[in-house]
């Protein structure tokens, strides 16, 4: 009764307004529920970037106007751990991405220039600028490795370039090269010869020649080697003549002194030979060979001495002569 009295002296009017106070209400009611849920995520959503620290720079080599290009940028941390890297553009420009505010210390190096080291605070959100100088520094690299040896042995090529570029320093002796002897290839080794200083080529009395020198009394004949061993002079027999070498079959002058000692001996061309020393009188000399009042004259051999023809040559022949036969038999 009583609910029915009040509602009756509000009247029609008075009801209705009631209504919409109501449906109001509620309306904000949901309306706050909404923005209860919504706000954590507007919250989220609105929370600045974990990695919000930025460090610019560049690297600039003093005395030179130019950017330390291709320098490795790192960023430390007060342990010394590396939180970024960076290279060096041609510019010697650079940028390393601050995980967090704090103190840091920024290193770069490359091999040529003074490492830098520098320390900067950066502070929350905030873009640092630095400018690193350096100086360029000779470093010191490894010697080069050591990826053979092998022991000089006596009598051979080895023997030979060891001692030419150990005496040329030295001012001593004449030396003849392959590329020295090949221009005279046409010539009999005793006037080849002839292209060092003091050298004589002589008739030996018979077929070819023999190898003169002009010492201090005159004419005189030379101490010859030949890969090492003595042919003549003092070397060989004393007699100063030609002896029967110790390599058969070779006599460096072609069929010296004739006869049967000639016939049965094969000369030596000047293109078998890989280099020639000559040394002059007494006070000339090669390391652990006996003086000579008149000289010494050292022939070396190539390794393939006695081959007018290599083995590459002999194929392009044998390709050549093919090919010729084949086309002849197409064509007839």
């Amino acid at each position: 009764m009583s609910g029915r009295l009040e509602e009756a002296a509000l009247g029609p009017g008075r009801h209705a307004d009631a209504g919409m106070l109501n449906e109001r209400a509620g309306v904000e009611r949901l309306r706050a529920l909404a923005l209860a849920l919504l706000c954590p995520l507007l919250v989220l959503c609105a929370a600045p970037p974990a990695h919000g620290q930025l460090i610019r720079g560049r690297i600039l080599v003093e005395d030179a106007a130019a950017g330390a290009d291709g320098a490795d940028v790192a960023l430390l941390d007060v342990s010394g751990v590396a939180r970024a890297r960076a290279t060096a553009d041609s510019t010697g420009a650079f940028a390393l991405s601050v995980p967090e505010p704090g103190l840091y210390v920024i290193t770069a190096s490359r091999i040529g220039l003074a490492p830098v080291r520098a320390a900067v605070t950066v502070g929350e959100k905030e873009v640092v600028e630095v400018e690193l100088r350096t100086t360029a520094r000779a470093v010191p690299l490894n010697p080069i490795d050591v990826v053979a040896r092998r022991t000089i042995r006596r009598g051979t090529l080895d023997e030979f370039y060891d001692r030419m570029e150990r005496m040329k320093q030295k001012g001593v002796g004449t030396f003849l090269t392959r590329e020295e002897l090949r221009k005279r290839e046409r010539m009999e080794l005793a006037f080849a010869l002839e292209a060092a200083p003091g050298v004589l080529a002589r008739s030996s009395g018979g077929a070819g020649h023999v190898i003169r020198m002009m010492g201090p009394g005159g004419v005189c004949t030379p101490d010859v080697y030949l890969d090492g061993l003595p042919l003549t002079g003092s070397a060989g027999s004393g007699s100063g003549e030609i002896r029967e070498p110790p390599v058969s079959g070779i006599y460096p002058w072609g069929n010296a002194g004739g006869g049967a000692a000639g016939a049965r001996t094969s000369s030596l061309h000047v293109m078998d030979l890989e280099g020639v020393e000559v040394y002059r009188g007494r006070f000339e000399k090669p390391d652990d060979y006996w003086p000579s009042t008149c000289g010494i004259v050292m022939l070396w051999r190539r390794k393939d001495w006695g081959e007018p023809f290599a083995w590459k040559t002999l194929f392009l022949a044998g390709g050549l002569g093919g090919l010729l036969v084949l086309l002849g038999t197409a064509i007839f």
